[in-house]
């Protein structure tokens, strides 16, 4: 979860989710980002801030260049930030729908010139949604390169963007599974849930993949089984806890669909039935029952 450290904020968004983690450590593991949503070079006190973030819990650092009139200055005090605490990095990146302004080169520069490969991972990048399909398959295979991990967000991403189109408004969510066939890693997952950003939503990732599905006009079986890893074993992966299958003597981290097939809880939108952590059930949701009259 991305935590805003600032002046602004302050730490009591961070307080509050270092508290829920110790709370619900038994149902669920949560990866704290100490996150600059309004800059760092326009507000410097905001940089000191993300170190004692850093310093009292918080798990990774992130940047949002796009609101910083130093963008390139931005991504490269986040990258020291990652540097000196030895975490990984994440950027709200691109936020827009113009394919000739982008921050993502300098991004992929400062992780090979870093040697970060596979410890970066950036979200939004909605003006991929506008390259040309030559363009966006030489970017994926430059972030493929990079190990950098891609996640859009397809709730706020197709409610923010091209809002003053007046007709045919575009949709503005990148073609992340375009970038998968590149060997990025690719996930899907929600920005913002019942606030001004996306005024609705219900944290449902399985949601989540079918919307992305729908948008990207995807519906085979083997491709809609491809939007399902996007929300399971793919951010499994980027944060270091992937495998590929149920193994012996593995962690017993499970959740149960009511679903036949990944292609089909996705297109179903199936609902979680039941979860286990380390073992534990966690929860338990009993499915709906008919009342008919006898």
């Amino acid at each position: 979860t991305f935590v805003e450290v600032d002046p602004r904020a302050g730490y009591r968004s961070l307080d509050a989710i270092k508290r829920l983690k110790v709370d619900y450590a038994w149902a669920i593991e949560i990866e704290i980002c100490a996150f600059a949503q309004e800059g760092l070079t326009n507000e410097p006190a905001t940089e000191a801030m993300l170190e004692t973030a850093l310093k009292s819990g918080a798990d990774l650092v992130g940047g949002c260049p796009y609101t910083d009139p130093q963008p390139a200055e931005h991504i490269r005090r986040i990258f020291d930030l990652g540097e000196r605490f030895h975490v990984p990095v994440d950027f709200h990146l691109d936020f827009h729908l113009d394919p000739t302004k982008s921050d993502l080169p300098e991004v992929i520069a400062q992780t090979i010139a870093r040697r970060y490969e596979g410890r970066v991972s950036v979200g939004h990048v909605t003006n991929l949604s506008a390259m040309t399909p030559e363009d966006l398959e030489a970017l994926g295979e430059r972030l493929a390169q990079a190990a950098i991990a891609v996640t859009a967000l397809p709730a706020t991403d197709l409610f923010l963007m091209g809002p003053g189109a007046g007709r045919l408004t575009p949709r503005g969510v990148a073609p992340i599974h375009r970038l998968a066939a590149h060997g990025v890693v690719t996930t899907l997952s929600t920005n913002n849930v019942m606030n001004p950003f996306t005024p609705f939503g219900d944290v449902s990732l399985m949601r989540m993949a079918n919307l992305y599905a729908n948008i990207a006009q995807i519906g085979a079986p083997a491709e809609l089984a491809g939007i399902f890893d996007m929300i399971m074993s793919l951010p499994a992966r980027l944060v270091g806890k992937g495998r590929k299958s149920l193994e012996v003597g593995a962690s017993a981290d499970l959740v149960i669909f009511d679903a036949l097939s990944s292609s089909d809880a996705v297109a179903q939108i199936a609902p979680a039935v039941t979860g286990w952590k380390d073992g534990r059930q966690t929860f338990l949701r009993p499915p709906p029952q008919l009342l008919r009259e006898m």
